[in-house]
């Protein structure tokens, strides 16, 4: 087949889109035409999500809507639902090939098989006639390599993701992600640094970089490759420094006990790092975080903010927070809300608890209501949007740097640095500009209000920009 159409669904984290993101790449390089999501196209692709009993049951939903129009095209299904539950994915309606993330890096050449009919059509009848899909699936999720984007570079995100790490060792008793992710994994970094470089030679200004657990780049590196240059997450940050056309570099989420003080000192130098920390704290309470088989307490989180802020006096501080979790009593709930006041947090991203099937959380006593747990999420969205109005009017008068991720007429959005969305107006202007402003003050949406600052105005804010700011 020559030409031939796809259509791609992504559920859950920012890891899922960049897999598929750079699955996209494949498939316009092999001649593929994108369309939109169910399809009908030769092609459709759901990446899935299990991270919660509701990414699951979403992720269903979207396979369904799939099957029932795919007239005659291929449906793949992959992603950590796929690895949770594969054999009943495989029973649902229009399913061809269900695969689990082991399998999921085996995609470019599977697609090339089933594109030109080589097997898997034989195999498609079979099963067909037993009315269920075909698996490929292992127990241990763990991957051997990443997927490259080895065609065009699809032009779908101002601020593209790039995934250079997989997989979790740690065994918090509420995940069920590094059952469905598989041991950690990293990639080499000269791979690494080669898609950067086609990223931003494609005129991408910042890239963001992600992983299952994304602190601990350099263990297990992937199979196959070697390593060059230094393998941490502090090394390879100096490393895409360098590339001269790239103008800032992203960290997405981290978690507290792989924040080391190389990285902390590699962000601090760095004049390309944005200065926006995105921790998954979970709780402010120590019994709790115990309960939860976190490996730190309330005094480690204030120190390690201390030490962020010795090195940067300003920065993003966004935290994720697990709100209901079995015997949070309403003093442990407090607590925590009072450890998000105290930090100089600058936004919050609040999770209600949810049982995972076959983890110890499941089998944990004194568990929060449900409707309680509702309750404390939005007591907790309350407070992030009083926060982000402290950290926006703090900013105010400053210069920064945005990447553009939208026009319309003379209306524009992007994202600066410590990770508040602003909008302005100006003339002239493109998505994925580079463009410096000043800060302005909170507006109706919630965003930030900003002006351009062009050449020749005379400024009178409160400082210098800086690329991570």
């Amino acid at each position: 087949m020559d030409r031939f159409q796809f259509a791609i669904a992504v559920l859950g984290c920012r890891t899922n889109q960049d897999e598929f993101d750079a699955l996209r790449s494949v498939l316009l390089g092999m001649g593929g035409e994108e369309v939109g999501f169910p399809g009908p196209a030769d092609l459709v692709l759901v990446n899935s999500c299990a991270v919660t009993a509701s990414a699951q049951a979403k992720s269903r939903k979207e396979i369904r809507k799939a099957g029932r129009i795919k007239q005659g095209g291929f449906l793949i299904v992959t992603g950590c639902a796929a690895q949770a539950d594969p054999a009943g994915l495989a029973r649902l309606e229009g399913v061809d090939l269900v695969l689990g993330n082991r399998a999921k890096t085996n995609l470019p050449h599977i697609l090339k098989r089933v594109l030109s009919g080589e097997g898997l059509a034989k195999e498609r009848a079979e099963s067909s006639r037993s009315g269920a899909a075909l698996i490929s699936w292992e127990a241990d999720a763990t991957v051997e390599r990443f997927i490259s984007r080895s065609g065009p570079i699809p032009a779908r995100r101002s601020r593209p993701t790039l995934k250079i790490q997989d997989g979790c060792p740690f065994r918090c008793s509420f995940c069920i992600v590094p059952h469905l992710r598989g041991d950690p994994r990293s990639r080499d970094p000269g791979e690494v640094l080669r898609e950067a470089r086609r990223l931003a030679e494609a005129g991408m200004h910042e890239i963001v970089l992600t992983g299952i657990n994304l602190g601990l780049y350099g263990a297990g590196f992937e199979q196959g490759y070697s390593t060059i240059p230094e393998g941490q997450l502090d090394g390879l940050l100096r490393e895409l420094e360098k590339i001269e056309s790239l103008q800032r570099i992203r960290l997405s989420s981290l978690e507290p006990m792989t924040i080391t003080e190389g990285l902390l000192d590699a962000i601090a130098d760095s004049s390309k790092v944005a200065r926006h920390f995105h921790i998954a704290i979970q709780s402010g309470d120590d019994e709790i975080l115990r309960r939860m088989g976190r490996p730190y307490d309330v005094s480690f989180i204030e120190m390690l903010v201390a030490s962020i802020a010795k090195r940067m006096p300003l920065f993003g501080l966004g935290v994720d927070i697990l709100v209901g979790f079995p015997g949070e009593t309403e003093a442990a709930f407090s607590r925590t809300l009072q450890l998000l006041e105290r930090l100089p947090t600058t936004y919050i991203h609040a999770f209600g608890y949810s049982e995972r099937p076959g983890t110890p959380a499941e089998s944990l006593n004194s568990a929060v209501p449900p409707a309680l747990r509702k309750q404390r999420v939005q007591m907790v969205r309350e407070l992030d949007r009083r926060l982000r109005l402290r950290f926006q009017r703090h900013l105010a008068g400053r210069r920064c740097f945005l990447v553009i991720e939208r026009v319309e007429g003379e209306r524009f959005e992007g994202l600066s640095g410590v990770y508040v969305r602003m909008e302005g107006q100006g003339r002239g202007l493109s998505r994925g500009e580079w463009v410096e402003v000043v800060a302005g003050l909170p507006g109706e949406s919630g965003w930030q209000r900003c002006s351009l600052l062009k050449d020749g105005v005379p400024f009178q804010g409160q400082g210098m920009s800086h690329p991570g700011l």
